[in-house]
């Protein structure tokens, strides 16, 4: 991408993103960079492999997002905030809550839209069927999931204990959520959201 294109405006980067530009999200994900980053630590008590596994796994959410949530409007910066806030809410809500055998935070959200409500039968529904979609993944991202997700462990935590790269651990992550939301549309569910 050229330097000239770092001043398209966010909707267009937006449109080339999904037209197969990741550099076009790279841009984007720049942009806004501080404003997520100001959002996780006014949200944790600044904790570093905390703040970076939340920009972790938000980066990861919002790129999966952006494919195919946000309507171009020209409120992207405000959609993001949205998004941000909810994932964080979200999060630290799951923390303080052991209703649920399993955390499946990163697969949570709210956006802002109140149209994605869906009834407590069809929530538990769609939850056992992810919970089935986590177990028909491969051996290795099942494991690194439930590490995550069940056992709450940060991807430091996850990468000394199966002594794989931290950096590789998040990629094999966001591999095994793109492949969850992939069953769980083949299922006939819009998302993986719970």
């Amino acid at each position: 991408m050229e330097d000239n294109e770092r001043i398209f405006p966010d909707d267009k980067l937006v449109s080339m993103f999904r037209n197969g530009d990741s550099h076009a999200f790279e841009i984007l994900l720049s942009r806004y960079d501080e404003c997520i980053m100001r959002a996780i630590r006014k949200s944790t008590i600044n904790n570093n492999d905390s703040v970076e596994d939340l920009y972790q796994e938000i980066v990861t959410h919002l790129y999966e997002k952006l494919k195919c949530v946000y309507k171009a409007n020209g409120h992207f910066g405000a959609w993001l905030n949205c998004v941000v806030g909810n994932f964080l809410c979200s999060v630290y809500r799951k923390k303080h809550q052991d209703c649920l055998p399993l955390k499946l935070d990163i697969l949570k959200d709210e956006d802002c839209l109140v149209d994605n409500y869906i009834s407590a039968e069809r929530r538990e529904r769609k939850f056992e069927d992810l919970k089935e979609a986590v177990e028909d993944l491969s051996e290795e991202l099942g494991r690194l999931v439930k590490m995550k997700i069940w056992e709450g462990m940060t991807y430091q935590e996850i990468s000394e204990q199966t002594g794989i790269n931290r950096s590789t651990v998040v990629k094999r992550l966001k591999s095994a959520y793109q492949e969850l939301e992939k069953r769980m549309i083949a299922k006939g569910y819009d998302d993986a959201l719970i």
